[in-house]
């Protein structure tokens, strides 16, 4: 997906740019020259990036094929396009470029069947709308719940146990993260922990500590602990490839739960975790520093976790009006 240009009057001009829940300023330097900010972009990936060798990438040639097209005639925007070549070659959604011309980063939902959720509200008898993030409600026609996340890095979970205590009576329970792109990792434990009634390990993470593309320090060991009153009732998750970053890390604890099955399709496959930096003329970007992966250490980084029971919805179905993803978690769980 190549980046959208905008004009702009001055390049002192300061723009705010919200991505997740970090907040970007950018202030531009007309005088650092474009083979300067190529340099120091390829050094704070080849010391900070934690998926070279992961994905066999020879970061020494990205430099090489690079370097020898950007002079110091390089206008802005053609060093813009050489940097968006960067981040679509790396394939990480967790990479992006913030500038005055526009926003680089990979579309790693691109391609995918719709598999969206914007039909299911009709399938709830009512519903609820906490911070304009949570929504949940009872589906028609069943015992069942249904809680809707559009992000972990939006508001709402302070009223997690409130939402929660609608549903104790409930036979089972939908909770639907599809298309939710990420956000705070403690916001997704705390929603996986109203769900477990024991300490679990779910994950590993390691951070890139060294210069040396292998350079990690010690595996990190977290765990959910039961939290609230848990729901230990059937419970079916329902995921797309819109679903990523914490969302993911949302899934790894879930999946560690005997009482629920993930229904949909394989998630966006973004294990890593961004920093961000600033390059000499003022742009700034993010670039994944960590590796995460479940208790068993297979890395799941642009593949995706797998459904227990996959299920995709059709263009026609999306069209009618039909959720074939929830319909699906229905029959599981009646």
């Amino acid at each position: 997906m190549k980046p959208k240009l905008f004009l702009h009057s001055a390049l002192s001009l300061v723009i705010l740019l919200i991505t997740g829940c970090e907040k970007i300023f950018i202030q531009e330097d007309p005088g650092s020259s474009p083979p300067e900010v190529f340099r120091v972009f390829w050094e704070e990936f080849d010391r900070h990036y934690s998926f070279f060798e992961l994905k066999g990438i020879n970061w020494d040639s990205v430099f090489t094929a690079t370097n020898q097209r950007i002079t110091p005639q390089t206008s802005e925007t053609e060093l813009f396009v050489e940097l968006d070549n960067i981040v679509q070659f790396l394939e990480d959604g967790h990479v992006d470029i913030f500038t005055l011309l526009g926003v680089s980063s990979y579309d790693f939902e691109a391609n995918s069947p719709p598999n969206s959720k914007e039909n299911a509200i009709s399938y709830l008898t009512s519903f609820q709308v906490v911070a304009n993030n949570i929504l949940y409600g009872d589906i028609a026609n069943t015992n069942l719940g249904y809680i809707s996340i559009e992000s972990f890095a939006a508001l709402g979970f302070d009223q997690i146990d409130a939402i929660m205590s609608n549903f104790h009576d409930k036979d089972g329970m939908v909770i639907d993260v599809r298309s939710n792109g990420g956000g705070n990792d403690a916001r997704s434990e705390d929603v996986a922990s109203r769900f477990t009634d024991q300490t679990r390990h779910y994950r590993r993470i390691k951070h890139r500590t060294g210069p040396e593309h292998g350079d990690f320090g010690d595996w990190i060991d977290d765990h959910i602990s039961p939290a609230g009153q848990p729901f230990l009732k059937p419970t079916v998750v329902l995921t797309n490839k819109g679903c990523f970053s914490a969302t993911e890390a949302f899934l790894l604890a879930m999946i560690t739960l005997p009482h629920v099955t993930v229904v949909g399709d394989t998630t966006g496959g973004g294990s890593g975790n961004p920093v961000p930096r600033t390059l000499p003329n003022g742009w700034t970007m993010r670039l994944s520093n960590w590796i995460q992966v479940p208790p068993s250490e297979v890395s799941y980084e642009g593949i995706g976790l797998f459904p227990d029971v996959p299920v995709w919805i059709t263009e026609q179905d999306a069209e009618n009006g039909v959720d074939t993803i929830l319909e699906k978690a229905i029959e599981i769980l009646e």
